[in-house]
């Protein structure tokens, strides 16, 4: 004989020479499973105490067994916590129910019951998750099922399902329905009737699975991200302002940026179509606002070019500034340590008026040289003569 089952016979006994004593106690068990955002159910249950005394005047010590069968699956190794003054240990469980054995005393109404943690809920197709519950008991022994006849178990509930958001009512399913009722969004209450022999073997209740709507966002910032990361490739281009690819890419650009635009607003679906293309989304913005930045700088824009030569070559590193002429003399506008073969272009907000400038280069070992001033207006397009460094003699501009 097993060890469960012999444990089970020994309740039974003491179960049926306590039911004589029986003094009757409040009907309603009640049942709480509460769902947190990320999947996990609690269950709370509040017990009523088949062995309380209601004409005790004095608080009893005597403790009365009695057992208690929760429709729900607990997981493994999950203890049972209670009230300090109360006992209870569980006896057995299996698929789809948890047996408890309870010591409480007999001045104690109702008994705390509390599994921290059920089963971790499965997710469903279209993000959906389900809790079952099998409200027949369909998967007890023939030993388990002798001591639900006994007048101290308690296995009839009231239950309520706790979600962690409010859903609307189209958002939730049940079944059987009409044993269902909903108490606002966030909590739907099965009545104990269901548990009535015969009446049903189980009962079901299935809604969005909890932080579906985080993990969406949380899906859609990072390839946000991603995609935001890789505009850095598209800087070359923009920087040599390629007037036919960034025609081309504004066209493709405004395309992706329309088309989500409006499957987001249409379709049933739209919050997942528009995680498919958030990783497109950061490249068509940067296009966009690039293009528009080109015509801008065309029109508002001059350019100043230089080449920088050391001892005859295109010079890599070199220190070439910037500055311009204003009332306190000249001032630094922008200083660079490597160039692009040889060549820089200044781009400057120069407006209608304009403004005079001058280059600076210099490199390790070559003296310092300065080309001669220009005066650019909005528009202009300049090139200065080439710059020529050299180690260890005079260097010139050609």
């Amino acid at each position: 004989m097993s060890r469960t089952r012999l444990l089970l016979l020994v309740c039974s006994a003491i179960l049926r020479l306590a039911s004589s004593e029986v003094c009757g106690a409040d009907p309603s068990a009640r049942l709480e499973v509460a769902v947190n955002h990320k999947g996990l159910a609690t269950a709370h249950a509040t017990v009523p105490n088949p062995h309380w005394r209601p004409a005790a005047a004095e608080r009893s010590t005597e403790l009365r067994l009695f057992l208690v069968l929760i429709p729900v699956e607990r997981a493994e190794n999950v203890e049972i916590l209670t009230a300090s003054d109360v006992r209870a240990a569980v006896l057995s469980d299996g698929r789809g129910y948890t047996l408890i054995g309870v010591l409480a005393p007999t001045s104690l109404r109702s008994v705390p019951l509390v599994i921290q943690q059920l089963r971790r809920l499965q997710e469903a197709p279209e993000g959906r998750a389900q809790i079952i519950l099998a409200v027949s008991y369909p998967f007890l022994s023939a030993a388990e099922r002798d001591l639900l006849k006994t007048p101290t178990a308690v296995w009839q509930w009231q239950v309520d399902f706790v979600f962690p958001q409010e859903h609307p009512e189209t958002g939730v399913s049940c079944s059987p329905a009409k044993y269902f009722t909903r108490v606002d969004g966030r909590r739907y209450r099965l009545d104990e009737a269901i548990f009535q022999p015969g009446v049903a073997t189980r009962a079901w209740i299935a809604f969005p699975f909890p932080g579906q709507e985080t993990f969406k966002f949380a899906k859609l910032l990072l390839s946000l991200l991603v995609g935001s990361l890789a505009t850095l490739f598209h800087l070359p281009a923009i920087r040599a302002r390629r007037i036919l690819w960034l025609l081309i890419a504004l066209g493709i650009s405004s395309g992706v940026l329309v088309l989500t635009g409006y499957f987001w607003l249409t379709l049933p679906r739209g919050f997942d179509f528009l995680l498919f293309a958030g990783a497109a989304l950061p490249h068509a913005g940067l296009v966009l606002i690039a293009c528009i930045y080109v015509l801008i700088a065309n029109r508002y824009q001059a350019n100043l070019s230089v080449h920088v030569r050391i001892d005859g070559a295109d010079a890599e590193f070199a220190d070439v500034r910037l500055i311009e002429e204003s009332e306190d003399g000249w001032r630094m506008v922008k200083a660079i340590q490597q160039l692009d073969r040889g060549r820089y272009t200044f781009m400057i907000w120069a407006g209608a008026s304009g403004g005079t400038y001058q280059v600076l280069a210099s490199a390790k070992g070559a003296a310092e040289l300065r080309s001669d001033a220009q005066h650019v207006v909005a528009g202009d397009r300049n090139a200065l003569p080439t710059i020529e460094l050299r180690r260890g003699g005079p260097s010139s501009n050609s």
